[in-house]
């Protein structure tokens, strides 16, 4: 994956929501989407195509076509990191080291930490979401991470990918 990417979590096949991530991935310029988990997709819909991601605990009740099937967790090399990304229900067989992204879902509780200099973040849920916050999802880039409204756009937080943090 390279530049942007519009990371978003627990959208559990609402198909409004996911039309919104679509704007939204415009909107915010992102160059990929990245589903943390629990799309719970209709196959025979477009919307749901084009979309890289892990496998939630609800999408195992799913029949999902000729879509792939997510894996349960998964890594890659981005902006000079190596990004983990697992739903959140399981225990990850990955060991992060420090400037290393841990991307998780399954709270729908957005949130972002940097423990011992390995960041944790979750975008919430795009649907529905468990505290006060609107569904959101966030924006990945190589200095920060930028949590968004989905129903606005609006920026609900941004936290820095530096170290010192």
């Amino acid at each position: 994956m390279d530049g942007k990417i519009l990371v978003f979590s627990d959208i559990h096949g609402d198909k409004m929501a996911m039309e919104a991530i679509w704007r939204a991935k415009e909107a915010v310029g992102a160059s990929s989407l990245f589903s943390l988990g629990d799309l719970c997709p209709d196959p025979g819909d477009p919307v749901w195509r084009g979309i890289t991601g892990v496998r939630g605990n609800m999408d195992r009740w799913y029949q999902y076509g000729d879509l792939p099937f997510p894996p349960r967790e998964r890594s890659f090399f981005w902006e000079g990191r190596t990004v983990y990304a697992f739903h959140g229900n399981e225990i990850p067989s990955f060991s992060p080291e420090k400037g290393d992204i841990v991307m998780s879902g399954h709270t729908h509780i957005p949130s972002f930490r940097n423990k011992d200099g390995v960041f944790y973040v979750n975008p919430g849920s795009a649907s529905q979401p468990r505290t006060s916050l609107p569904p959101s999802f966030a924006l990945l880039s190589a200095e920060c991470f930028t949590l968004f409204s989905l129903l606005d756009l609006s920026i609900i937080s941004r936290r820095s990918f530096s170290s010192s943090q």
